[in-house]
């Protein structure tokens, strides 16, 4: 694909995932441990994703980073937060921004239940969750990244997006 892409001038940015509760279950319906899931969903791992992405060898290929599930992932992946953000942003292609409060999907089953509690992938606005988007933001621009800021936020914050982008543009101005 890498070589399609180059020929065609197309960018291809993979996105790194999130764990889930149900993923746990499953672990553990099988006689594994949870502390194990990043060997499992190796998709939450930047780590291994920068190592492909770099094997691959293509300047048509990075990472779309969701920020929101990489903080998600953070507790069961090797490395800080931060230090993983840092590693990761010479290969940042796409920013998928948005707030959570890393906490997963417990025992909400609603996607609206989920925001009430804080729990999951909840796309909050930025600002209102516990990610620590304004040093994500300054690790970015020290590395010169040039790509887009998608707010990738719920449909219920549509009154909101004239705040949220006001917000995201002064994070954006500040780092």
């Amino acid at each position: 694909m890498a070589l399609k892409a180059d020929a065609r001038g197309i960018a291809i940015a993979v996105e790194n995932r999130d764990p889930h509760l149900w993923e746990f279950a499953a672990l553990k319906r099988h006689g594994k441990r949870a502390e194990d899931i990043a060997a499992y969903h190796q998709g939450m791992r930047l780590d291994l994703m920068c190592e492909q992405v770099k094997q691959i060898a293509s300047p048509n290929v990075g990472i779309c980073l969701d920020i929101g599930h990489a903080f998600l992932a953070a507790p069961y992946v090797p490395g800080d937060f931060l230090t993983t953000i840092r590693a990761t942003a010479p290969l940042i292609r796409h920013l998928h921004f948005h707030d959570n409060f890393g906490r997963l999907d417990d025992w909400a089953e609603s996607a609206r239940e989920r925001l009430a509690f804080g729990e999951a992938d909840s796309h909050a606005p930025p600002g209102w969750g516990k990610i620590p988007l304004r040093p994500v933001l300054s690790i970015l621009k020290q590395n010169g990244y040039a790509g887009w800021v998608l707010m990738e936020v719920q449909a219920c914050y549509a009154e909101r997006l004239p705040e949220v982008a006001a917000t995201v543009r002064a994070m954006i101005a500040e780092s």
